[in-house]
């Protein structure tokens, strides 16, 4: 193997070390920041976890949603109860969601305790019959209702209830498709009475929605205060007990949701703590591998240095005993002057270069001429110990 074969190798050899030191290195670091970055993480969650209550939190989403989950509720009660599902009723209806109090929320141990308080944001029933009457006694109709001369003339509760269904409540709202005769003329005049009935009541009413527990609860049972019937009959929509319970379903679910996050935050702090303790395994064998490698290099650099002075000496020696026979061959001296030309040529049997048979040195403004042949021989012996001492 020549010098240039074998330093191409070592040098192709230091280059693939240098590779893998470099890459070694490069993921000593990458691990290292991804343990910095979990137990970052897991310093968070287990802070975060101090501070998790599953309860706290599904309360405070359905605080929240509560107001929403009540609109929603009365929207579809009122529209499906066919005596209230006009839009003066509805604005009326609809803005008592929006009023302070209106849901009220507690944490029971486990349970959620919910109460929907329509009798404090809308009014009690009786302030929907007491504006009934102070509407019939403003307007002098049933049971105050006037003949001609004056007179008390209020008509019976079957007749009443008959005028209101047929009448009024039917050209308003029916399209007065029942009325026949006189009455069908009518109709509009009825109709007009029936919405300017309701305006009054309506004024009558300061809670703003007293009849919502008809919708509630329905109007099939009530009887006017002089026993009239209501009309139309219909059952009710229950959208408090159905607010009720809509709003307990989200809270469970919201609740059963924080468990999960918590249990699953618990589990991701135990799986952190395993992968950092993996971490520290791959630092430490990594770190063994770069001192390993550090420690085989420092040694073979440290062999090939003593080798490389050994050979250095073994240079200086060779060219010394050179010097020693070519002046033995010549019977000359050589003077500094010389000295330059000596070295070059020394140099080159050091190399192992080809020299001339001959070689003319000039010394002392004289031409020496030395046959290379017992020079070469000993090149040859110095070439031997030479890549002996070089490990070849």
């Amino acid at each position: 193997m020549s010098d240039q074969q074998e330093y191409n190798e070592y040098i192709n050899l230091i280059q693939n070390e240098i590779t893998f030191l470099g890459y070694t290195e490069d993921l000593l670091e990458f691990c290292e920041q991804k343990r910095r970055e979990y137990i970052q993480t897991e310093k968070e969650t287990v802070e975060a976890l101090k501070n998790t209550n599953p309860n706290r939190s599904a309360m405070a989403e359905i605080k929240e949603l509560a107001t929403e989950i009540l609109l929603d509720q009365m929207v579809i009660a009122i529209e499906n109860f066919e005596e209230f599902n006009e839009e003066v009723f509805k604005e009326a209806f609809f803005e008592c969601a929006y009023k302070p109090g209106a849901i009220s929320l507690a944490l029971s141990g486990q349970t959620l305790m919910v109460k929907v308080n329509m009798n404090k944001v809308a009014g009690r029933i009786d302030e929907y019959a007491s504006a009934i009457i102070k509407t019939r006694r403003a307007m002098q109709i049933g049971p105050y209702r006037r003949g001609k001369k004056g007179k008390r003339a209020p008509l019976s509760p079957a007749w009443a209830s008959l005028m209101w269904r047929e009448k009024y409540y039917g050209s308003a709202r029916e399209g007065g498709g029942g009325l026949q005769g006189k009455w069908a003329k009518k109709a509009e005049d009825y109709a007009q009475a029936y919405w300017d009935t309701i305006a009054m009541r309506m004024s009558f009413m300061p809670s703003g929605a007293p009849f919502w527990s008809i919708i509630d609860q329905g109007n099939k049972p009530l009887r006017s205060d002089y026993g009239g019937t209501s009309y139309p009959e219909q059952a009710g929509e229950h959208f408090v007990d159905k607010t009720v319970a809509r709003i307990q379903r989200k809270f469970a679910e919201r609740k059963a949701y924080y468990i999960a996050e918590y249990n699953n935050a618990v589990k991701l702090v135990k799986k952190l703590r395993e992968v950092v303790k993996y971490i520290d395994e791959e630092i430490v064998r990594i770190g063994n591998a770069i001192n390993a490698k550090a420690q085989y290099w420092l040694g073979k650099d440290s062999a090939k240095s003593a080798r490389a002075t050994q050979a250095r000496d073994y240079e200086e020696f060779y060219r010394e005993h050179a010097r020693s026979v070519i002046e033995e061959r010549t019977k000359q001296r050589f003077q500094d002057a010389d000295l330059s030309k000596l070295q070059e040529l020394l140099d080159e049997l050091v190399a192992g270069d080809e020299i001339p048979y001959r070689i003319n040195i000039g010394t002392r403004g004289k031409q020496v001429r030395i046959r290379t042949k017992a020079l070469q021989r000993s090149a040859a012996l110095f070439r031997e110990k030479y890549n002996e001492m070089r490990g070849q």
